[in-house]
């Protein structure tokens, strides 16, 4: 088994041997990784604020909405005890 093994990686690398990049190869990559910017500071900053500006706006709605639902709620408690009388035993 391992004979088989050591014959078919023989004959792979020899197959293999003349494989390689292309010329350029390395300068190209190169270039590609000094030409890509590194964001600024400003950049970062934008967007941080529009990740918090959709954060604020789900916020400022779950808000109004618990202020309506308090709202409604405070008034059928108060419709409630609006017509009842205290009773003296």
């Amino acid at each position: 088994m391992t004979d088989e093994l050591d014959s078919k990686l023989a004959r792979l690398g020899a197959a293999t041997e003349g494989l390689g990049p292309k010329p350029g190869f390395g300068e190209r990559v190169l270039a590609a990784v000094n030409a890509e910017s590194v964001p600024s500071f400003g950049a970062g900053v934008v967007r941080f604020g529009r990740a918090m500006l959709a954060v604020a706006a789900v916020s400022a709605v779950l808000g109004v909405t618990f202020g309506f639902m308090s709202e409604r709620a405070a008034d059928e408690a108060l419709a409630t005890t609006f017509g009842m009388e205290e009773l003296d035993w």
